[in-house]
């Protein structure tokens, strides 16, 4: 979903606080009841989105030709030194970045595009538990038509079969990297527009540093996601 979307906390606000308005004070007066109601939508203005679950579409994206990726100009690798000290990555919700550390200092910066409105990608700490160069995902891709034709983009086996003969095919998932046992982790993939989520919960790394994230990141490499 595109543009801003203000999430679960100004619903709750606006739906507990006018029911307890409407019920305490509303069958009073009609001008008490009216400058609540103003009150109410004020203060629920007021309550923060969740600032990764949908962001503005940046104008100023361009995308390479023949992609739906944009060109990136912001990730990039420094390289490790010798002295450095353990590897960390930090997966920053709010900016849409990933941080590779060693030690105490950043080495490299991507750009990342993480679980979208309904599919948000959970902050916490985790390490990565396996690696693999090719990997194709096992719920979301392709359906093909008996013929081979493509018969649905986006598909979700779950609520999507292929039709009768056809097959589905994963999306691919290249230098993957996993943080959860139910299917959560990194890898390579498209960065619609740089500042919104995108996937169904995984960390889309840009293509540009995901090759030097993964060969430096072993298995146990602490992964912290926070907002």
């Amino acid at each position: 979903m595109d543009g801003i979307v203000f999430g679960d906390r100004m619903n709750l606000c606006y739906t507990t606080t006018m029911q307890s308005f409407k019920s305490t004070f509303c069958g009073r007066s009609q001008w008490t009841c009216a400058a609540l109601v103003v009150l109410t939508l004020s203060a629920c203005s007021s309550v923060p989105r969740t600032p990764y679950m949908g962001g503005r579409v940046d104008p100023r994206a361009v995308f390479a030709p023949g992609t739906r990726e944009v060109t990136d100009d912001v990730s990039y690798w420094d390289g490790l030194t010798p002295e450095g000290g353990p590897v960390s990555i930090t997966v920053n919700l709010t900016e849409q970045r990933a941080y590779f550390f060693q030690g105490s200092r950043l080495v490299g910066v991507a750009l990342v595009a993480t679980g979208r409105e309904g599919f948000g990608t959970p902050a916490g700490n985790y390490t990565i538990i396996e690696k693999l160069v090719e990997k194709r995902s096992n719920l979301y891709g392709t359906n093909y038509d008996i013929d081979g034709n493509v018969a649905k983009e986006g598909a979700d086996v779950r609520l999507h079969p292929p039709p009768p003969g056809g097959r589905f095919e994963g999306a691919e998932m290249p230098y993957w990297m996993r943080l959860t046992k139910s299917g959560i982790g990194l890898h390579q993939g498209p960065i619609p527009v740089p500042g919104s989520p995108a996937s169904h919960g995984c960390i889309r790394v840009s293509k540009s540093v995901i090759q030097e994230f993964f060969a430096h990141a072993p298995l146990n490499t602490p992964v912290r996601i926070t907002y």
